[in-house]
Protein backbone atom coordinates (compact mmCIF):
# COMPACT_ATOMS: atom_id res chain seq x y z
CA UNK A 1 0.00 0.00 0.00
CA UNK A 2 1.30 3.45 -0.68
CA UNK A 3 1.30 4.12 3.26
CA UNK A 4 3.22 1.76 4.09
CA UNK A 5 6.28 3.09 6.11
CA UNK A 6 8.67 1.22 5.25
CA UNK A 7 11.93 0.96 7.80
CA UNK A 8 15.61 0.16 6.44
CA UNK A 9 18.36 -0.87 9.05
CA UNK A 10 22.03 -0.50 8.07
CA UNK A 11 24.51 -2.61 9.56
CA UNK A 12 28.08 -3.19 8.44
CA UNK A 13 27.00 -2.13 5.42
CA UNK A 14 23.91 -4.10 4.61
CA UNK A 15 20.30 -2.93 4.39
CA UNK A 16 17.21 -5.04 6.12
CA UNK A 17 14.09 -3.63 4.80
CA UNK A 18 10.88 -4.58 7.09
CA UNK A 19 6.96 -3.05 6.54
CA UNK A 20 5.40 -1.98 9.22
CA UNK A 21 1.59 -2.98 7.97
CA UNK A 22 0.12 -2.70 11.82
CA UNK A 23 -2.22 0.55 11.25
CA UNK A 24 -2.78 0.61 15.00
CA UNK A 25 0.73 1.44 15.65
CA UNK A 26 1.04 3.96 12.65
CA UNK A 27 -2.19 5.60 14.44
CA UNK A 28 -0.11 6.11 17.73
CA UNK A 29 2.49 8.27 15.63
CA UNK A 30 1.64 11.55 15.44
CA UNK A 31 4.71 13.44 14.98
CA UNK A 32 8.39 12.08 14.01
CA UNK A 33 11.82 13.69 14.21
CA UNK A 34 14.82 13.26 12.16
CA UNK A 35 17.35 14.00 9.88
CA UNK A 36 16.46 14.25 6.34
CA UNK A 37 18.03 11.14 4.13
CA UNK A 38 16.49 12.09 0.71
CA UNK A 39 13.20 14.36 -0.23
CA UNK A 40 11.99 12.93 -3.69
CA UNK A 41 8.89 15.35 -4.76
CA UNK A 42 9.18 13.28 -8.07
CA UNK A 43 8.04 10.09 -6.24
CA UNK A 44 6.35 11.69 -3.30
CA UNK A 45 8.35 10.53 -0.35
CA UNK A 46 10.97 11.77 2.50
CA UNK A 47 13.54 9.54 4.01
CA UNK A 48 14.62 10.26 7.73
CA UNK A 49 17.40 8.08 9.63
CA UNK A 50 17.82 8.35 13.22
CA UNK A 51 14.03 9.22 13.79
CA UNK A 52 12.74 9.69 17.42
CA UNK A 53 16.10 9.95 19.71
CA UNK A 54 17.48 6.66 18.24
CA UNK A 55 20.78 8.85 16.98
CA UNK A 56 23.16 6.62 19.98
CA UNK A 57 21.56 3.11 18.08
CA UNK A 58 24.70 1.08 16.27
CA UNK A 59 22.28 0.96 13.43
CA UNK A 60 21.55 3.67 11.31
CA UNK A 61 17.57 3.58 10.72
CA UNK A 62 15.78 5.11 7.41
CA UNK A 63 12.59 5.38 7.43
CA UNK A 64 10.27 6.23 4.78
CA UNK A 65 7.22 8.48 4.59
CA UNK A 66 4.49 9.39 1.84
CA UNK A 67 2.96 12.26 0.96
CA UNK A 68 0.06 12.59 -1.69
CA UNK A 69 0.22 16.42 -2.92
CA UNK A 70 3.23 18.02 -2.29
CA UNK A 71 1.14 21.61 -2.69
CA UNK A 72 -0.91 20.74 0.34
CA UNK A 73 1.64 20.13 2.53
CA UNK A 74 2.31 22.80 4.94
CA UNK A 75 6.31 23.64 4.92
CA UNK A 76 8.00 26.09 7.54
CA UNK A 77 11.62 25.82 7.18
CA UNK A 78 13.89 28.59 9.33
CA UNK A 79 10.78 29.73 10.81
CA UNK A 80 9.30 30.99 7.67
CA UNK A 81 6.67 29.56 5.13
CA UNK A 82 8.23 27.40 2.50
CA UNK A 83 7.42 24.87 0.40
CA UNK A 84 8.07 20.85 0.04
CA UNK A 85 11.43 21.67 -2.54
CA UNK A 86 13.05 23.90 0.07
CA UNK A 87 13.59 20.44 2.11
CA UNK A 88 17.41 19.44 1.94
CA UNK A 89 19.69 16.53 2.96
CA UNK A 90 20.61 17.11 6.14
CA UNK A 91 17.88 18.96 7.52
CA UNK A 92 16.57 18.30 11.00
CA UNK A 93 12.84 18.27 10.14
CA UNK A 94 9.49 16.92 12.65
CA UNK A 95 7.05 15.62 10.14
CA UNK A 96 2.94 15.47 11.29
CA UNK A 97 1.60 12.24 9.83
CA UNK A 98 -2.32 11.73 9.29
CA UNK A 99 -4.11 8.81 10.83
CA UNK A 100 -2.82 7.03 7.22
CA UNK A 101 0.54 7.52 7.87
CA UNK A 102 1.41 10.16 5.19
CA UNK A 103 3.16 13.66 6.13
CA UNK A 104 0.60 16.33 6.26
CA UNK A 105 3.33 18.88 7.50
CA UNK A 106 6.84 19.64 7.92
CA UNK A 107 8.75 21.69 10.41
CA UNK A 108 12.70 21.72 9.32
CA UNK A 109 16.04 23.51 10.34
CA UNK A 110 19.24 23.90 8.41
CA UNK A 111 22.21 21.84 9.60
CA UNK A 112 24.72 24.26 9.57
CA UNK A 113 28.43 24.59 10.68
CA UNK A 114 31.29 27.31 9.92
CA UNK A 115 34.63 26.20 9.67
CA UNK A 116 37.80 28.23 9.01
CA UNK A 117 40.91 27.56 6.83
CA UNK A 118 42.92 28.46 3.73
CA UNK A 119 42.43 27.55 0.06
CA UNK A 120 45.76 25.86 -0.31
CA UNK A 121 45.24 24.39 -3.81
CA UNK A 122 42.00 26.08 -6.54
CA UNK A 123 41.01 23.49 -9.39
CA UNK A 124 38.47 24.43 -12.32
CA UNK A 125 35.82 22.70 -9.98
CA UNK A 126 36.74 22.49 -6.64
CA UNK A 127 39.01 23.64 -3.85
CA UNK A 128 41.18 22.26 -1.65
CA UNK A 129 40.97 23.97 2.04
CA UNK A 130 43.25 23.11 4.94
CA UNK A 131 42.17 23.79 8.56
CA UNK A 132 44.51 24.99 11.27
CA UNK A 133 44.88 21.68 12.71
CA UNK A 134 46.57 20.61 8.77
CA UNK A 135 43.65 18.39 7.90
CA UNK A 136 42.85 19.18 4.20
CA UNK A 137 39.19 18.85 2.36
CA UNK A 138 37.93 19.32 -0.95
CA UNK A 139 35.10 20.80 -2.16
CA UNK A 140 33.28 20.72 -5.55
CA UNK A 141 32.46 23.84 -6.64
CA UNK A 142 29.13 24.47 -8.85
CA UNK A 143 26.22 27.81 -9.27
CA UNK A 144 24.60 26.81 -5.83
CA UNK A 145 27.60 27.77 -3.92
CA UNK A 146 27.03 31.51 -2.62
CA UNK A 147 30.66 33.18 -3.00
CA UNK A 148 31.01 36.47 -0.88
CA UNK A 149 33.69 39.17 -0.32
CA UNK A 150 33.39 42.19 1.29
CA UNK A 151 29.86 41.73 1.85
CA UNK A 152 28.87 41.05 -1.82
CA UNK A 153 28.45 38.71 -3.59
CA UNK A 154 30.69 37.39 -6.47
CA UNK A 155 31.93 34.36 -8.16
CA UNK A 156 34.68 31.79 -8.58
CA UNK A 157 36.88 34.00 -9.91
CA UNK A 158 37.26 35.83 -7.09
CA UNK A 159 38.64 32.35 -4.76
CA UNK A 160 42.71 32.54 -4.66
CA UNK A 161 44.93 30.02 -3.67
CA UNK A 162 46.09 31.28 -0.12
CA UNK A 163 42.62 33.13 0.76
CA UNK A 164 41.83 32.86 4.07
CA UNK A 165 37.82 31.36 3.90
CA UNK A 166 35.04 31.13 6.09
CA UNK A 167 33.07 28.15 5.50
CA UNK A 168 29.45 27.63 5.82
CA UNK A 169 28.72 23.46 5.57
CA UNK A 170 25.11 21.53 5.52
CA UNK A 171 25.87 18.48 7.34
CA UNK A 172 24.69 15.45 5.95
CA UNK A 173 25.37 11.55 6.63
CA UNK A 174 27.45 10.60 3.94
CA UNK A 175 29.35 13.86 3.45
CA UNK A 176 29.58 17.79 4.69
CA UNK A 177 27.84 20.09 1.17
CA UNK A 178 29.58 23.32 1.04
CA UNK A 179 26.78 25.89 0.49
CA UNK A 180 28.76 29.18 1.26
CA UNK A 181 32.25 30.80 1.29
CA UNK A 182 32.99 33.95 2.62
CA UNK A 183 36.52 35.50 1.51
CA UNK A 184 37.94 36.74 4.99
CA UNK A 185 39.35 40.85 4.93
CA UNK A 186 42.61 39.92 6.36
CA UNK A 187 45.84 42.12 6.30
CA UNK A 188 47.95 39.26 6.24
CA UNK A 189 48.61 38.46 2.99
CA UNK A 190 48.58 42.73 1.75
CA UNK A 191 51.82 43.90 0.02
CA UNK A 192 54.04 40.90 0.32
CA UNK A 193 57.96 41.60 -0.29
CA UNK A 194 61.23 39.17 -0.34
CA UNK A 195 64.20 40.71 0.98
CA UNK A 196 67.91 38.95 1.68
CA UNK A 197 69.89 40.32 4.18
CA UNK A 198 72.13 39.70 6.86
CA UNK A 199 70.48 38.91 10.37
CA UNK A 200 71.42 40.18 12.91
CA UNK A 201 69.68 39.39 15.99
CA UNK A 202 66.41 38.50 17.17
CA UNK A 203 64.86 40.54 20.64
CA UNK A 204 62.86 38.33 22.27
CA UNK A 205 61.47 41.24 24.65
CA UNK A 206 61.06 43.87 21.39
CA UNK A 207 59.75 40.71 19.29
CA UNK A 208 61.62 41.85 16.12
CA UNK A 209 64.60 40.69 14.10
CA UNK A 210 66.92 43.12 13.20
CA UNK A 211 69.35 42.80 9.71
CA UNK A 212 70.99 45.17 8.03
CA UNK A 213 72.43 44.99 3.63
CA UNK A 214 68.74 44.56 2.31
CA UNK A 215 68.28 43.69 -1.17
CA UNK A 216 64.59 43.70 -1.94
CA UNK A 217 63.44 40.75 -4.60
CA UNK A 218 62.09 42.71 -7.40
CA UNK A 219 60.65 41.51 -11.16
CA UNK A 220 63.28 38.56 -10.74
CA UNK A 221 66.46 40.20 -9.32
CA UNK A 222 67.75 41.52 -6.27
CA UNK A 223 68.02 45.06 -5.91
CA UNK A 224 69.20 47.84 -2.65
CA UNK A 225 66.19 48.49 -1.06
CA UNK A 226 66.75 51.55 -0.35
CA UNK A 227 66.93 50.97 3.99
CA UNK A 228 70.53 52.24 5.38
CA UNK A 229 72.06 50.75 8.33
CA UNK A 230 70.14 48.11 10.52
CA UNK A 231 66.51 47.99 11.04
CA UNK A 232 64.14 46.06 12.80
CA UNK A 233 61.26 43.93 11.28
CA UNK A 234 58.06 43.04 13.99
CA UNK A 235 57.45 39.46 14.20
CA UNK A 236 53.97 38.47 13.50
CA UNK A 237 51.63 36.25 15.08
CA UNK A 238 52.81 33.01 12.49
CA UNK A 239 56.71 33.63 12.33
CA UNK A 240 59.02 30.86 11.92
CA UNK A 241 62.33 30.67 11.25
CA UNK A 242 63.78 27.52 8.89
CA UNK A 243 67.44 25.87 8.57
CA UNK A 244 67.78 23.10 6.07
CA UNK A 245 64.49 22.50 6.16
CA UNK A 246 63.89 22.38 10.04
CA UNK A 247 62.14 25.34 11.94
CA UNK A 248 65.15 26.99 14.74
CA UNK A 249 64.40 28.91 18.06
CA UNK A 250 64.68 32.54 18.28
CA UNK A 251 67.43 31.75 20.93
CA UNK A 252 69.45 29.49 17.97
CA UNK A 253 69.47 32.22 15.77
CA UNK A 254 70.55 33.70 18.22
CA UNK A 255 73.48 31.80 19.12
CA UNK A 256 74.11 30.06 15.83
CA UNK A 257 73.47 32.30 13.17
CA UNK A 258 74.34 35.80 13.47
CA UNK A 259 75.55 37.89 10.18
CA UNK A 260 74.16 34.72 8.00
CA UNK A 261 72.48 35.12 5.30
CA UNK A 262 68.60 35.00 5.31
CA UNK A 263 65.54 35.61 2.98
CA UNK A 264 62.84 37.35 4.93
CA UNK A 265 59.01 37.47 3.67
CA UNK A 266 57.07 40.49 5.15
CA UNK A 267 53.46 41.15 4.76
CA UNK A 268 52.29 44.62 5.60
CA UNK A 269 50.42 44.68 8.95
CA UNK A 270 47.85 46.97 10.72
CA UNK A 271 48.86 50.54 10.56
CA UNK A 272 51.31 50.15 8.04
CA UNK A 273 54.25 48.17 9.88
CA UNK A 274 55.67 45.47 7.65
CA UNK A 275 55.90 42.46 9.74
CA UNK A 276 57.67 39.06 9.20
CA UNK A 277 56.19 35.99 8.23
CA UNK A 278 59.22 33.44 7.60
CA UNK A 279 62.53 33.95 7.77
CA UNK A 280 64.59 31.37 5.52
CA UNK A 281 68.94 30.82 6.67
CA UNK A 282 70.69 30.18 4.07
CA UNK A 283 73.34 27.71 3.89
CA UNK A 284 76.51 29.88 2.47
CA UNK A 285 78.11 27.29 0.95
CA UNK A 286 75.28 26.72 -1.17
CA UNK A 287 75.39 28.83 -4.52
CA UNK A 288 72.09 31.34 -5.16
CA UNK A 289 70.32 30.95 -9.08
CA UNK A 290 67.82 33.22 -10.22
CA UNK A 291 65.61 31.57 -13.14
CA UNK A 292 62.78 33.66 -15.20
CA UNK A 293 61.12 30.55 -16.63
CA UNK A 294 57.90 28.93 -16.92
CA UNK A 295 56.72 25.47 -15.06
CA UNK A 296 56.49 22.61 -17.36
CA UNK A 297 56.28 19.94 -15.30
CA UNK A 298 54.90 19.16 -11.39
CA UNK A 299 55.44 15.99 -9.71
CA UNK A 300 52.35 15.56 -7.57
CA UNK A 301 53.38 14.19 -3.60
CA UNK A 302 57.52 14.43 -4.59
CA UNK A 303 57.91 18.26 -3.93
CA UNK A 304 59.37 19.27 -7.21
CA UNK A 305 58.95 20.45 -10.62
CA UNK A 306 60.58 20.78 -13.96
CA UNK A 307 60.87 24.59 -15.64
CA UNK A 308 60.87 24.67 -19.44
CA UNK A 309 63.83 25.96 -20.20
CA UNK A 310 66.11 24.03 -17.35
CA UNK A 311 64.74 20.40 -17.46
CA UNK A 312 66.77 19.37 -13.76
CA UNK A 313 64.43 18.88 -10.86
CA UNK A 314 63.72 21.40 -8.48
CA UNK A 315 62.54 20.85 -5.00
CA UNK A 316 60.68 22.92 -2.50
CA UNK A 317 59.98 22.11 1.33
CA UNK A 318 58.22 23.67 3.52
CA UNK A 319 60.54 25.95 4.45
CA UNK A 320 60.29 28.12 0.64
CA UNK A 321 58.77 31.21 0.08
CA UNK A 322 56.07 30.52 -1.90
CA UNK A 323 54.31 33.60 -3.64
CA UNK A 324 51.08 33.57 -5.83
CA UNK A 325 48.68 36.27 -6.31
CA UNK A 326 49.90 38.24 -3.28
CA UNK A 327 49.37 35.40 -1.45
CA UNK A 328 51.87 32.97 1.07
CA UNK A 329 50.73 29.42 -0.05
CA UNK A 330 52.04 26.10 -0.44
CA UNK A 331 53.36 23.90 -2.81
CA UNK A 332 50.04 22.69 -3.56
CA UNK A 333 49.26 25.79 -5.65
CA UNK A 334 52.34 25.52 -8.63
CA UNK A 335 50.27 24.53 -11.76
CA UNK A 336 52.05 23.67 -14.83
CA UNK A 337 52.42 26.76 -17.16
CA UNK A 338 52.88 29.02 -14.45
CA UNK A 339 55.20 31.84 -15.08
CA UNK A 340 57.94 31.91 -12.15
CA UNK A 341 60.47 33.68 -10.90
CA UNK A 342 62.80 30.35 -8.46
CA UNK A 343 65.94 31.68 -6.03
CA UNK A 344 67.61 28.06 -6.25
CA UNK A 345 70.06 27.34 -3.67
CA UNK A 346 72.60 24.64 -4.91
CA UNK A 347 74.88 22.75 -2.80
CA UNK A 348 77.80 20.64 -3.08
CA UNK A 349 75.83 17.50 -4.01
CA UNK A 350 74.52 19.55 -6.67
CA UNK A 351 70.64 19.78 -5.44
CA UNK A 352 68.73 22.13 -6.80
CA UNK A 353 66.17 23.82 -3.74
CA UNK A 354 63.55 26.92 -4.90
CA UNK A 355 64.14 28.88 -1.74
CA UNK A 356 61.89 31.27 -3.41
CA UNK A 357 59.21 30.58 -5.65
CA UNK A 358 57.44 33.71 -6.78
CA UNK A 359 54.43 33.25 -9.78
CA UNK A 360 54.04 36.01 -12.00
CA UNK A 361 51.22 35.17 -14.10
CA UNK A 362 49.22 37.77 -16.49
CA UNK A 363 46.69 39.22 -14.03
CA UNK A 364 43.74 37.67 -14.74
CA UNK A 365 41.42 40.90 -13.85
CA UNK A 366 43.21 43.61 -16.10
CA UNK A 367 40.54 45.27 -17.69
CA UNK A 368 40.22 44.84 -21.90
CA UNK A 369 41.39 48.23 -23.59
CA UNK A 370 39.23 49.03 -26.71
CA UNK A 371 39.08 51.42 -29.03
CA UNK A 372 35.74 52.91 -31.33
CA UNK A 373 33.68 55.36 -32.35
CA UNK A 374 30.88 56.48 -29.85
CA UNK A 375 27.31 56.37 -31.89
CA UNK A 376 24.81 56.84 -29.25
CA UNK A 377 24.96 57.95 -25.52
CA UNK A 378 22.70 57.49 -22.96
CA UNK A 379 23.91 59.94 -20.09
CA UNK A 380 25.02 58.26 -16.72
CA UNK A 381 23.57 55.31 -18.07
CA UNK A 382 25.15 53.76 -21.41
CA UNK A 383 26.87 54.28 -24.53
CA UNK A 384 27.24 52.43 -28.19
CA UNK A 385 30.16 52.28 -30.42
CA UNK A 386 29.50 51.61 -34.32
CA UNK A 387 32.46 49.25 -34.01
CA UNK A 388 35.68 48.33 -32.05
CA UNK A 389 39.35 46.91 -32.01
CA UNK A 390 40.37 45.37 -28.70
CA UNK A 391 44.26 45.19 -27.55
CA UNK A 392 45.54 42.15 -27.91
CA UNK A 393 49.03 41.13 -26.46
CA UNK A 394 51.16 42.72 -29.76
CA UNK A 395 48.35 44.39 -31.40
CA UNK A 396 44.71 46.00 -31.95
CA UNK A 397 42.11 42.89 -33.06
CA UNK A 398 39.20 44.54 -35.45
CA UNK A 399 35.71 43.89 -34.53
CA UNK A 400 32.93 45.26 -37.28
CA UNK A 401 29.92 44.99 -34.99
CA UNK A 402 28.67 47.61 -32.12
CA UNK A 403 29.45 47.24 -28.61
CA UNK A 404 27.65 49.05 -25.60
CA UNK A 405 29.16 49.71 -22.44
CA UNK A 406 27.60 50.91 -19.16
CA UNK A 407 28.75 53.96 -17.40
CA UNK A 408 28.86 53.79 -13.63
CA UNK A 409 29.55 55.88 -10.71
CA UNK A 410 33.32 54.68 -10.92
CA UNK A 411 33.44 55.58 -14.67
CA UNK A 412 36.24 58.51 -14.90
CA UNK A 413 36.18 60.25 -18.41
CA UNK A 414 39.91 61.78 -19.68
CA UNK A 415 39.88 64.56 -22.04
CA UNK A 416 42.60 66.74 -23.20
CA UNK A 417 42.85 68.71 -20.09
CA UNK A 418 42.46 65.80 -17.79
CA UNK A 419 40.09 64.19 -15.69
CA UNK A 420 36.15 65.64 -16.55
CA UNK A 421 33.09 65.27 -15.48
CA UNK A 422 30.45 62.30 -16.20
CA UNK A 423 28.14 65.38 -17.44
CA UNK A 424 30.59 66.44 -20.06
CA UNK A 425 30.00 62.72 -21.92
CA UNK A 426 27.23 64.46 -23.46
CA UNK A 427 25.62 63.61 -26.79
CA UNK A 428 24.53 67.17 -26.82
CA UNK A 429 25.64 70.68 -28.28
CA UNK A 430 29.35 71.55 -29.93
CA UNK A 431 31.28 69.60 -26.89
CA UNK A 432 28.84 66.43 -28.15
CA UNK A 433 31.43 63.18 -27.55
CA UNK A 434 28.89 61.46 -30.65
CA UNK A 435 31.95 60.61 -33.03
CA UNK A 436 34.91 60.62 -31.35
CA UNK A 437 37.12 58.01 -31.61
CA UNK A 438 37.88 56.81 -28.01
CA UNK A 439 39.51 54.05 -25.81
CA UNK A 440 37.44 52.49 -23.04
CA UNK A 441 39.19 50.71 -20.54
CA UNK A 442 36.47 48.11 -19.33
CA UNK A 443 35.67 45.61 -16.67
CA UNK A 444 33.06 43.12 -18.18
CA UNK A 445 30.82 45.30 -19.82
CA UNK A 446 31.23 48.53 -17.57
CA UNK A 447 33.86 51.22 -18.29
CA UNK A 448 35.98 52.49 -15.96
CA UNK A 449 37.63 55.20 -18.18
CA UNK A 450 37.08 56.80 -21.19
CA UNK A 451 40.10 58.49 -22.92
CA UNK A 452 40.10 60.75 -26.22
CA UNK A 453 43.49 59.83 -26.66
CA UNK A 454 44.96 60.22 -30.20
CA UNK A 455 45.47 56.75 -32.14
CA UNK A 456 49.03 54.65 -31.27
CA UNK A 457 49.90 51.41 -33.11
CA UNK A 458 53.24 50.82 -32.47
CA UNK A 459 54.19 48.97 -29.18
CA UNK A 460 56.92 48.69 -27.00
CA UNK A 461 58.15 47.25 -23.94
CA UNK A 462 61.39 48.05 -21.25
CA UNK A 463 61.72 48.82 -17.75
CA UNK A 464 60.96 52.12 -16.06
CA UNK A 465 64.22 53.83 -14.67
CA UNK A 466 63.13 57.26 -13.85
CA UNK A 467 60.07 59.71 -13.74
CA UNK A 468 60.64 63.09 -14.70
CA UNK A 469 58.78 66.61 -14.00
CA UNK A 470 57.20 65.32 -10.64
CA UNK A 471 56.98 67.86 -7.92
CA UNK A 472 56.69 67.24 -4.16
CA UNK A 473 56.12 68.89 -1.38
CA UNK A 474 57.62 69.42 2.12
CA UNK A 475 55.40 66.83 3.50
CA UNK A 476 56.52 64.82 0.91
CA UNK A 477 52.99 64.72 -0.82
CA UNK A 478 52.95 64.88 -4.73
CA UNK A 479 51.64 68.54 -5.97
CA UNK A 480 52.52 67.79 -9.52
CA UNK A 481 52.40 64.71 -11.56
CA UNK A 482 55.67 63.58 -13.69
CA UNK A 483 54.92 63.57 -17.55
CA UNK A 484 57.55 62.25 -18.80
CA UNK A 485 59.49 59.07 -17.83
CA UNK A 486 62.84 57.78 -18.89
CA UNK A 487 62.96 53.96 -19.95
CA UNK A 488 65.64 51.81 -20.71
CA UNK A 489 65.91 48.47 -22.24
CA UNK A 490 63.50 48.98 -25.03
CA UNK A 491 62.45 46.69 -27.95
CA UNK A 492 60.21 47.41 -30.59
CA UNK A 493 57.51 45.14 -31.61
CA UNK A 494 57.80 44.32 -34.98
CA UNK A 495 54.53 43.33 -36.52
CA UNK A 496 55.78 41.73 -39.81
CA UNK A 497 58.46 39.28 -38.35
CA UNK A 498 56.64 38.69 -34.94
CA UNK A 499 59.17 39.33 -32.90
CA UNK A 500 60.46 42.11 -30.68
CA UNK A 501 63.62 43.75 -32.19
CA UNK A 502 66.08 45.69 -30.65
CA UNK A 503 66.51 49.59 -32.05
CA UNK A 504 69.83 50.89 -32.14
CA UNK A 505 68.98 53.57 -28.92
CA UNK A 506 68.08 51.22 -26.07
CA UNK A 507 66.57 54.08 -24.29
CA UNK A 508 63.99 56.41 -24.48
CA UNK A 509 62.25 59.54 -22.94
CA UNK A 510 58.34 59.80 -23.70
CA UNK A 511 55.74 62.12 -22.78
CA UNK A 512 53.24 61.53 -20.43
CA UNK A 513 49.67 63.19 -21.74
CA UNK A 514 46.27 64.12 -19.59
CA UNK A 515 44.32 61.83 -20.98
CA UNK A 516 47.30 58.56 -21.30
CA UNK A 517 46.16 55.61 -19.99
CA UNK A 518 48.14 53.91 -17.11
CA UNK A 519 47.56 50.53 -16.00
CA UNK A 520 48.80 48.50 -13.21
CA UNK A 521 47.77 45.34 -11.19
CA UNK A 522 44.75 45.66 -13.26
CA UNK A 523 43.93 49.21 -12.17
CA UNK A 524 44.30 52.68 -13.67
CA UNK A 525 46.43 54.88 -11.88
CA UNK A 526 48.27 57.99 -11.24
CA UNK A 527 51.61 58.52 -13.54
CA UNK A 528 53.25 59.18 -9.87
CA UNK A 529 52.49 55.42 -9.04
CA UNK A 530 55.12 53.75 -11.94
CA UNK A 531 58.05 52.46 -10.09
CA UNK A 532 61.40 52.55 -10.57
CA UNK A 533 61.97 48.59 -12.18
CA UNK A 534 58.07 48.64 -13.61
CA UNK A 535 58.55 46.45 -16.51
CA UNK A 536 56.07 47.92 -18.76
CA UNK A 537 54.53 47.82 -22.31
CA UNK A 538 53.71 51.25 -23.88
CA UNK A 539 52.29 52.31 -27.30
CA UNK A 540 52.92 55.39 -29.27
CA UNK A 541 52.19 56.35 -32.46
CA UNK A 542 55.54 56.40 -34.23
CA UNK A 543 58.89 54.41 -34.17
CA UNK A 544 60.74 57.04 -32.85
CA UNK A 545 62.32 56.53 -28.61
CA UNK A 546 60.82 59.60 -28.12
CA UNK A 547 57.43 61.85 -28.20
CA UNK A 548 53.94 61.00 -26.81
CA UNK A 549 52.66 57.48 -25.43
CA UNK A 550 49.13 57.20 -24.80
CA UNK A 551 48.74 53.92 -23.30
CA UNK A 552 51.43 52.15 -20.44
CA UNK A 553 50.90 48.85 -18.96
CA UNK A 554 52.94 47.79 -16.19
CA UNK A 555 53.51 44.13 -16.45
CA UNK A 556 54.59 42.08 -14.03
CA UNK A 557 57.07 39.66 -15.90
Amino acid sequence: PAFNKVQLAFSDGQANASVLNNVSELNRIAIVNGIVEENNTALGYIAIYNPDGQANSQEKMIQIYNYTDAEDIEVIRNHQKSDIDSIEEGDTVFLKLDQDGYVISISAVSNYVVKYGKIVRKSPLSITVEYDNKEQEVFRINSQVIITYKGRKTNFNQLKDGDNVKLLLQERSSRDVLKEVTILEEVSNSNLKVYKGKVMRIDEFSEKLFAANLLLFKNGRWERAGIKGVVGFALSRDFAAFYDNRKVSISDVNNYFRNNEVYIAVKEGYGGQEQIISAVLRDEWDSEIIYNDSIIKTIPGSGSFNLAGDLRNITYTDESIIIKDQHLVSGLSIAEDDKVYVVVNRDNEGQYKASLIQVHNNDENIPRIYRGRIKSINEFSNFIVESYSVLEDFSWKFYNTPKTFDITFDTRILDENGIAGQEKFTPYGEESYIGKIVYVVADGLNATLISTAPYGSYIFKGEVYQLMGIATGQEGNIVEEPDEVYIVNVKMYDTAKRAWIEPEDKEAIIQILDNSIIIKEGKVIKPSQLEKGDKVRFIKRDASNEGDSYIIIVERG
